[in-house]
Formats: structure tokens, C-alpha cells, sequence
């Protein structure tokens, strides 16, 4: 393991657990002589020693099993492409600045608040969205008052005569000029 950077600890005991496969992210080309049994402790503790030292020569991480180097697969063209791929994106990531801050606690503290802070904008801005919704249901509201007083709109919120002649018209005072024609209109009606 190498989570401790090559640090001993004076306190570390070996446990020997069953790891499913799937939580397996990676495989060195070191090796390790295991002991027969690895109940005693003091077998599980030369162990530990062992993975120790190797975590002290190898500060920056263990080397990796490289498939078509370390064990000589040539033959299938899709793993020789799959590891081509693999060890360019690994480069790749390595030269993100969050995958680099992650390392860096410091810089990773900053990249953590900036998500929370992010985070509480979405909260506001869906706040916001409701103040908007509420403050347009206020101004719609107004607006029908207005259009009921100028009998553009029925008492019921139906669209008149006087109203559907006002959509038609394309002028900047529409609602006036659509009242004085209807105005007209009713005059010129009249006996």
C-alpha cells in the first residue's frame, strides 16, 4: 500500500481480508513473498515490513503491471490498443488541475468550496425563479385589471370584441387606438 507515503507506522497491524475484485484499481509489478500462512502475526508483521520498505523506494507510487511489457502479451492487437488508450488518458488526467489539486489539499479545499458555493447560486437562483414566478402573477394580474377597465377583457377573463381588435393592431398604443375606433364604431351604430 502505498497511503502512507514510505511513513512507518509503529502502530499498523496486518489483517488479512477478503477484497472483492471489483475494488481491485490496480496491480504493481512488484512482487512480495507471501508466507505459507499468514495466521501468526509475526508472519503478517515481517509482511507489513516488506510492503513498507516498498512504499519508501517508490515514493511517487508503485509501478504498474504493464501487460504487453511486463508479461509479453503482443498477440492481441484490441489489449495492445486498450493499453495505448488507457496510458494516454492517465496522462491526460494527471495533467488536469483538479485531478492535481486532489493532491494538494490546499488547492482541493478551494475546488470543494467553490462546488458548495456553486451549489447555494443553484439554491438562489431557484429561489429567485420563484420570486419571478410570484412577481409576474402580481404583474398579471394588474395587467387584467387594466384590460377589464378598458373592456378588453370580460368579467370572466374572456377576450372581447374590443380586445381581439386590439391584438390585430400593430401600433405602439393599440389599447387606446383599438377604444376610440370601437368608440367610433358604436357611435356611427347608434339611430
Amino acid at each position: 500500500s502505498n497511503s502512507n507515503n514510505g511513513s512507518e507506522d509503529v502502530d499498523a497491524e496486518m489483517v488479512v481480508l477478503p477484497v472483492s475484485l471489483t475494488l481491485v484499481t490496480g496491480i504493481s509489478s512488484l512482487r512480495v513473498a507471501l508466507p505459507d500462512d499468514l495466521r501468526p502475526p509475526e508472519k503478517r508483521q515481517v509482511l507489513l515490513c516488506a510492503l513498507q520498505d516498498m512504499a519508501a523506494r517508490y515514493p511517487a507510487g508503485l509501478p504498474q503491471l504493464d501487460p504487453v511489457e511486463d508479461m509479453g502479451i503482443t498477440q492481441d492487437k484490441d489489449l495492445v490498443q486498450a493499453v495505448v488508450t488507457i496510458n494516454e488518458l492517465e496522462q491526460q488526467l494527471v495533467k488536469n488541475p483538479v485531478f492535481q489539486a486532489e493532491r494538494d489539499k490546499e488547492r482541493f479545499a478551494l475546488y470543494a468550496k467553490k462546488a458548495a458555493l456553486d451549489e447555494r447560486a443553484a439554491e438562489l437562483r431557484a429561489q429567485l425563479k420563484g420570486t419571478l414566478l410570484a412577481s409576474f402573477r402580481e404583474e398579471s394580474k394588474q395587467r387584467m385589471q387594466v384590460l377589464r377597465k378598458l373592456r378588453h377583457v370580460g368579467a370572466d377573463g374572456t377576450v372581447l370584441l374590443k380586445g381581439r381588435a386590439a391584438c390585430e393592431i400593430d401600433t405602439t398604443d393599440e389599447l387606446l387606438a383599438t377604444g376610440g375606433r370601437c368608440q367610433l364604431f358604436d357611435y356611427r351604430q347608434q339611430p
